[in-house]
């Protein structure tokens, strides 16, 4: 026990000094650094362009790409309808909780959905529905921020 310790000892003396030694070696006198230049105004301006561009081009491949994927996966097709029965409304209350409004005959079904799992809500007759103010697009908004008539 008492070797593995004077071992130790000496590993704790030896190596700093060997660090401090091979550290010696390649000390230089003087520090030669390669000389820097501010890049011009010009040059300032042609990258902040380029990287406005870049970022722009990568924010229209990203919405481009969450567009396709909505439009592939099928959930960008609300008015999906049979023979018997029409998708009328969907409503997603959380990331695994959906309530669909569906019209079958002069009926209308509420169909909650959680999981795999599928259940009437409620069932209602097609009068009884009350369809509420749709709140205006963010587009719209935008339109009159910019002060341009939206054509209908």
């Amino acid at each position: 026990m008492s070797m593995r310790l004077t071992a130790m000892r000496l590993l704790l003396f030896l190596v700093p000094g060997l660090l401090w030694v091979s550290g010696a070696a390649y000390a230089q006198d003087t520090l030669e650094l390669p000389e820097y230049t501010l890049p011009e105004t010009g040059t300032v301006t042609a990258s902040t362009f380029r990287f406005i561009l870049a970022f722009l081009v990568v924010v229209a491949a990203l919405y481009g790409f969450f567009y396709l994927m909505k439009k592939l996966s099928g959930q960008g097709n609300r008015a999906a309808s049979s023979r018997y029965m029409t998708l009328l409304d969907t409503f997603t209350v959380r990331n695994n909780c959906t309530l669909y409004l569906v019209r079958a005959g002069e009926r209308v079904i509420l169909i909650g959905q959680s999981g795999n799992a599928m259940r009437e809500i409620a069932e209602f007759a097609a009068d009884e529905l009350i369809e509420l103010e749709r709140k205006e697009p963010f587009t719209s908004y935008l339109d009159s921020w910019f002060k341009r008539k939206k054509e209908r």
